[in-house]
Formats: C-alpha cells, sequence, structure tokens
C-alpha cells in the first residue's frame, strides 16, 4: 500500500482473502480522516468548539484545567481531548503591570504528541505520549491598563495568535505576583454549522395593486405583501425588478388620466425619449412586506407638463427576498406567484 497522504485521496477498498497489514488499516484511517476533515471545512465552513473544553482556573494553584472536550480548526481538523489537561498559568509580564492572555490550542500532529510539548515549551504533564490532544499556550493580549491608569480591553487576540488554526478558550487577567482572576468565556470561538439563507420571490401582476394617493407617472409607491415567502427576520433583503418599462406601450399609464387636452399616450411617447429611470428604491422593510418607489428623471422643460395618474400599478413587479439568517421554515414555491388587489396570493 502507499503512505497515508497519497492514500487520503482515493478510495481504498479491500477484497476477499487481501491479506492486511498494518499500513494498511493506517492509510484507511487516514482517508477517512481526510474526507472528515474535507466535509466540515467545505460543507459546514463550521470551526471552533463543538463540546466541553471548560475552564477551571482554581482547581490548584499555579495551574488551570482544561476539561475534556472535542472541536475543529479551520481546516476541519478534529482536536479531541478525551481527559483533563493541566496547564501553567502565565507567567506575569515584565513590567510590572497586569497583563490580559489568551489561552489558545491548536491541533496537534504525531510529532508534536511525541514531543509532548506545546510550541512555547511548557510540559503537558498527565496525558500519554501517544494520546490524543491539542496544544495549549498563552498569548499576551496586552496591559489592563494605558499610561493614564483607564482600564483596556484589548479589540485583538495575543500575539501571534491565528484565527482558525488557533483556537480561543478563554481569557484571564495575570497580575504582578502571578495570580490569575477575572476569567473571560467570550473570546470563545463555538462551531456553528452553516445556515444557509432563505429565499423565496414573488411576482404582482400588472394592475392588481393600489398606488399611494398622489402618485403619478414620474413618481409613484405601492405596498408589496411577502407574507407567505417564510421570512423570520426583519433585516430580510429585497430584490425588485420591474417587468416593463413604467412608460412603455404595455404601461398602464397609458390608459391613465391626463387631463382634457392632450391623451395619456401621447404625453408618454414625447417624454419617454427625455426620462431618465426608473430608479427603484426599497423601503420600510418587514418580514411581511415592503414599499417600493418608483422615480423618475425629466429636463425642466417638463417639470409643469400634465401628469398621468392612475389608481393601480402600471406594470408587472417582480420581488425576490433572501433571509441571511436561515432560519427560516421552508415556505411554498413563491416564484410566479402572483398577488390579488389586496396584495396576498389568488
Amino acid at each position: 500500500m502507499s503512505s497515508t497522504d497519497s492514500a487520503a485521496v482515493r478510495r481504498i477498498t479491500w477484497l476477499d482473502r487481501q491479506r492486511l497489514e498494518a499500513g494498511d488499516l493506517a492509510d484507511q484511517h487516514g482517508r477517512q480522516a481526510f474526507t472528515r476533515r474535507l466535509h466540515t471545512s467545505i460543507v459546514h465552513d463550521a470551526w471552533g468548539i463543538a463540546l466541553g473544553f471548560g475552564i477551571d482556573l482554581y482547581s490548584r494553584r499555579g495551574q488551570i484545567t482544561v476539561a475534556p472536550g472535542l472541536a475543529y480548526d479551520r481546516l476541519g481538523r478534529e482536536l479531541v481531548s478525551a481527559g483533563s489537561i493541566a496547564v501553567p498559568s502565565p507567567e506575569p509580564s515584565n513590567d510590572g503591570t497586569s497583563h490580559w492572555f489568551d489561552l489558545v490550542m491548536r491541533w496537534a500532529g504525531l510529532e508534536d504528541l511525541r514531543a509532548g510539548r506545546d510550541p512555547a515549551g511548557s510540559c503537558l504533564t498527565g496525558s500519554a505520549v501517544y494520546e490524543e490532544r491539542p496544544l495549549l499556550r498563552w498569548a499576551d493580549a496586552g496591559p489592563v491598563q494605558d499610561r493614564n491608569g483607564n482600564a483596556i480591553r484589548p479589540s485583538r487576540y495575543g500575539e501571534g495568535v491565528r484565527l482558525g488554526l488557533d483556537l480561543p478558550l478563554a481569557r484571564i487577567l495575570v497580575n504582578p505576583d502571578g495570580g490569575t482572576d477575572d476569567l473571560d468565556l467570550s473570546t470563545r470561538r463555538t462551531a456553528h454549522g452553516l445556515a444557509r439563507p432563505h429565499i423565496a420571490g414573488g411576482t404582482i401582476r400588472q394592475g392588481v395593486v393600489e398606488l399611494d394617493q398622489g402618485s403619478d407617472h414620474r413618481r409613484w409607491s405601492l405596498s408589496v405583501s411577502t407574507d407567505e415567502g417564510g421570512f423570520t427576520s426583519s433585516d430580510t433583503t429585497y430584490l425588485v425588478a420591474l417587468g416593463a418599462h413604467p412608460w412603455g406601450d404595455t404601461s398602464g399609464f397609458n390608459s391613465g388620466d391626463a387631463g382634457e387636452l392632450v391623451s395619456a399616450r401621447e404625453v408618454l411617447a414625447d417624454q419617454l425619449p427625455y426620462g431618465q429611470g426608473p430608479f427603484l428604491e426599497v423601503w420600510d422593510r418587514s418580514r411581511t412586506r415592503f414599499r417600493l418607489t418608483v422615480r423618475h428623471g425629466l429636463p425642466e422643460r417638463f417639470a409643469f407638463r400634465a401628469s398621468i395618474r392612475i389608481d393601480l400599478n402600471p406594470v408587472p413587479v417582480h420581488w425576490v427576498g433572501i433571509d441571511w439568517s436561515g432560519r427560516a421554515a421552508p415556505g411554498s414555491s413563491l416564484i410566479n406567484r402572483t398577488a390579488g388587489p389586496a396584495g396576498g396570493p389568488l
């Protein structure tokens, strides 16, 4: 059999009466680990602490205990600890002031386990040499106070921390005398599965939704109902497109009221070559509705010309909503659905 690295990229199968050796089983294990890493990093796009790895500051003076746990780094590698690990407390800073320190862990390969030491050189006691476990180390995140005595909360992790390869477990305060206090777990990264966005959309047919009072062909608004989209967040993003040009031949404005002296169709034909737009604005968004305003620009010489007024939307309106939280319940297929006069389904 080939080495574990080369076998990881191809499938391994066994035949009847085939002789298996230790290297064969190692190759199989390597490939399984490789495919799990791909699944975690690419499909789920998740890294962080999945289970356990609790922190005990006070079990024994001069050391901190990390409980068993399971985590994943950004490469999909599994950080597993079946037993508690005792970590020596960090050495106080040599400037005589209190400092914040980040406790981070990193995946350990076979050579790291054989050495039995973390990157800072501190011996990891209480574990067999080949027992699977992560590497733990401290990173100085900075002083507690600035030169003026004002409290500082570090906005970054300690020096040398590479997020994704290093997984933060906790931040603690180390006093000049070496004492530890103020355990801060807010820096921990928890592994969450990828929540894909929830997407739904619909179409409002021409002439079925009332326009706002006072609308004319240069500026008009309407309310769009998205109640059947199944969205859960008021921060839903909406994308909108008109099914036709509002001043085109099929527009409902052609049959509108432009006054006694001129027809609506003549007004549109006269202004269309000089018009700018349409410009669409989505506003007043919620999980069940949004408002759409459509504007056009015209040269000043058209400012006092006749305006065309109608009661219902002049063209079809297509919309798509994206709920980025991904928690929405699966909705009915809203694509190509139509809205009735009240904004609901036909």
